[in-house]
C-alpha cells in the first residue's frame, strides 16, 4: 500500500501502529484490532489505562512517545525518557 509506518508498544499491554501523513506532516494512531484512525487518547482516557511507557519502533530508531499517549494532565509512572538510533 506504500505507507511508512512504525511499530508501537504499550509497555503495559497493548501494540498498535501509527502511519506517518505526509499531508499533516504527523504520525497518525492506527488500532486495527479497535478499527480506530487519529485517535491517539482512546487507551488513556476511554480505557482507564494507566500508561508506563509507549515506545515507537521503525526501520532506523526507537522513539519514546508516551505523551502523546496520555491523557492532558497525566504524568507515566516511568519519567526517564531516551531515544536510541541503531
Amino acid at each position: 500500500l506504500g505507507f511508512e509506518a512504525r511499530y508501537i508498544l504499550d509497555l503495559t499491554d497493548h501494540v498498535w501502529t501509527e502511519i506517518w501523513s505526509g499531508e499533516q506532516h504527523r504520525w497518525l494512531h492506527a488500532d486495527p484490532c479497535e478499527k480506530k484512525l487519529d485517535r491517539p487518547l482512546m487507551y488513556a482516557k476511554g480505557w482507564g489505562k494507566k500508561l508506563i511507557a509507549v515506545f515507537a519502533f521503525d526501520r532506523c530508531q526507537v522513539s519514546d512517545v508516551t505523551r502523546r499517549y496520555l491523557a492532558p494532565g497525566s504524568v507515566a509512572a516511568c519519567s526517564e525518557r531516551r531515544i536510541v538510533h541503531f
